[in-house]
């Protein structure tokens, strides 16, 4: 770790869907941040708390809006976290805060554009493809040598589908 005389100021280089990687946000979805100097520690995992995520972890913390968004992982150039299900408009103002050695850090504000959907599917690599994560009722991934059976359940994992009903709140698990 940095200590407080050489840590550095966080910026912010894109905000992007979590699973398509295109440039544009909606509520609830799942977003990764890239730039330089956004948390101290390599790879850490935030722990949720009965089934909540935090909105702190590693010392970092990310607004979107004003709203507190909740974190799945923190990296120094890598950070996924959930676009908070009540922000509205068409863009989304994001700015990452860090508690370092006594300092408090703040990114300058990432403005990216927001819509009620921005659907991406999550993708695995299996050899030379790019395949969308798809399981059987198993629980294993489809490909040309395994692929779905007539009466199989098939689960595609995504993000960005945009409102629930019910509302499941931020950082919360999905009800099944």
């Amino acid at each position: 770790c940095q200590s407080a005389a050489q840590a550095q100021t966080p910026t912010v280089s894109g905000v992007f869907n979590g699973a398509s990687f295109a440039a544009v946000l909606s509520p609830g979805m799942i977003a990764e941040m890239f730039g330089a100097n956004l948390a101290d520690a390599s790879l850490m995992m935030c722990s949720a708390s009965n089934s909540v995520l935090p909105t702190t972890c590693n010392g970092v913390s990310i607004s979107v809006n004003g709203k507190a968004a909740p974190l799945y992982y923190t990296s120094p150039t890598q950070i996924s976290f959930q676009i908070p299900v009540d922000v509205s408009g068409t863009s989304a103002a994001i700015q990452l805060t860090r508690q370092t050695g006594g300092q408090t850090l703040q990114s300058s504000t990432f403005n990216a554009t927001l819509a009620p959907t921005a659907p991406g599917l999550f993708t695995i690599y299996s050899g030379s493809l790019n395949l969308v994560t798809a399981l059987d009722s198993s629980g294993s991934q489809i490909t040309a040598s395994n692929p779905a059976r007539p009466g199989d359940t098939v689960t595609i994992y995504g993000t960005g589908f945009g409102a629930t009903n019910p509302v499941v709140a931020s950082g919360s698990v999905s009800p099944a």
